[in-house]
């Protein structure tokens, strides 16, 4: 069992929202995260970050990273 510790947390410390598409493996989900906002508990193996539908902005993500948004 993978514990939140051990997952990517994702800050928004931008101006705007911003769509997330997170793709674990054969899973996708896709969330909004709001100015000043933070989704902990994501990427528990690793995973792809997609920003607003753009395939430009692609990141992989391992676990227990933090990142922001600006």
């Amino acid at each position: 069992m993978t514990s939140a510790a051990s997952a990517a947390t994702i800050t928004n410390r931008g101006d705007k929202e911003v769509k997330l598409t997170v793709t674990e493996g054969s899973s996708r989900q896709d969330e909004v995260l709001p100015t000043g906002k933070v989704i902990d508990g994501v990427c528990q193996k690793g995973c792809i970050i997609r920003l607003n539908d753009n395939v430009n902005d692609e990141y992989e993500l391992e676990t227990s990273e933090s990142v922001s948004v600006e």
